[in-house]
């Protein structure tokens, strides 16, 4: 909790500091510098660990096996943004690049095979 609020003390600072600057370039800066700070396992821990379990390979409540997923990211995405059977939408609970930074984890929860 500590650590989150830090991060995000660390990134306000660093788009103020960016927002200062006369070109367009810094503020592309502290965006990046922003949406990396986003820490995708966390989030996928806290909201979508429940069924999928940690590492995927868990089926709660009609969950679908991460681990054995084939689906490209930007169908994970949709899926994240909009819903999909019984799978909320979380599309106005997580921002594009919390749900972006979900899916990156969650494509690293696959099986190499």
């Amino acid at each position: 909790m500590v650590v989150s609020r830090i991060l995000t003390v660390l990134c306000i600072g660093v788009a103020l500091a960016a927002s200062c600057g006369s070109s367009d370039a810094p503020a592309v800066e502290a965006t990046a510098a922003t949406s990396m700070a986003i820490d995708g396992a966390r989030i996928f821990n806290t909201q979508c660990s429940m069924c999928h379990g940690r590492k995927g390979d868990q089926s709660l409540s009609g969950a679908k096996l991460l681990n054995k997923s084939i689906l490209t990211k930007e169908q994970m995405n949709a899926i994240v943004t909009y819903g999909k059977a019984g799978m909320m939408a979380y599309k106005d609970r997580l921002t594009a690049a919390e749900i972006q930074a979900v899916v990156d984890h969650a494509y690293t929860l696959r099986d190499p095979k």
